[in-house]
């Protein structure tokens, strides 16, 4: 083996123990290292993660905190745009989630959002790193109902539930992605947007509400995995579907759940 060689091979071995000290060195040591220091190695975490998967989460810390709940602004204003700045009150749950309950388009009088709301809406993914898991709820917390988002949707990757009405008068356009985590869609959720193309069922989805996607017009193969349980009377009432695919054998399906390309509506066989 040369000089060169032997160099060579002794600067790779270094920095792979240096790299394996790192690493052991904030697990050890993270809660006790100062933030800004932590935020780093979390940060270079985050990039890895980033690189196998191709996507990246989106972290933003809030503005305050109390004891229940995060203020955060999500969005900034787009004078070109005529996007206001949109900012969220989030719940904070026992699990170490977020479930976001009003929206505004100050650090104000937080509500179900306003109709000055126009454009698109791309979710952080962790606020103070804490994950966004809900969206909404059945008792009066319907975040985005009085908006008028009209462009693309991002939703929160570990999102869970979306809550009725949540985007009610939303008209949101183009694809629509959601999170592989999602297992419950409340009814009206995203009633009058307009999505178009495809749409994904996530593996452990239970629940598609009535009227939830009512004014889509999603194409392609629906694809019904084991794990749905029901979906609800016009959840896909204007959808032009090729084909559905049902995996689920204890699936619940109202007879104008899903349109078909051809002017029907499937029925279970």
């Amino acid at each position: 083996m040369t000089n060169g060689t032997s160099q060579g091979l002794f600067v790779v071995v270094a920095i792979i123990i240096f790299g394996i000290f790192i690493a052991i060195s904030y697990l050890l040591f993270r809660n006790t290292l100062k933030p800004s220091l932590s935020t780093i190695f979390t940060d270079s975490l985050e990039q890895s993660n980033c690189s196998l998967s191709g996507e990246c989460s989106i972290n933003i810390s809030s503005t305050r905190e109390d004891e229940h709940y995060l203020y955060a602004k999500i969005r900034e204003a787009n004078l070109e745009r005529n996007e206001t700045e949109i900012w969220i009150q989030a719940e904070k749950l026992e699990n170490n989630g977020l479930r976001i309950v009003k929206s505004s388009i100050t650090d104000s009088n937080y509500n179900s959002g306003t109709p000055d709301m126009v454009g698109s809406l791309s979710f952080p993914d962790t606020i103070n790193g804490k994950p966004i898991t809900h969206i909404g709820n059945k008792n009066g917390d319907y975040p985005f109902r009085l908006a008028k988002l009209d462009g693309h949707l991002r939703l929160p990757n570990k999102l869970q539930y979306v809550g009725y009405d949540s985007f009610l008068n939303c008209i949101f356009e183009g694809e629509l992605k959601l999170p592989s985590t999602l297992t419950y869609i409340d009814n009206r959720a995203f009633r009058d947007s307009r999505f178009i193309k495809s749409i994904e069922f996530p593996t452990d989805l239970e629940y598609v509400g009535t009227d939830s996607f009512m004014y889509s017009k999603f194409s392609g193969n629906l694809i019904i995995n084991h794990s749905l349980k029901e979906i609800g009377n016009r959840a896909f009432y204007s959808s032009e579907f090729e084909k559905v695919i049902n995996n689920s054998k204890d699936l619940m399906i109202q007879s104008q759940s899903i349109r078909l390309e051809d002017n029907t509506y499937y029925t279970m066989q």
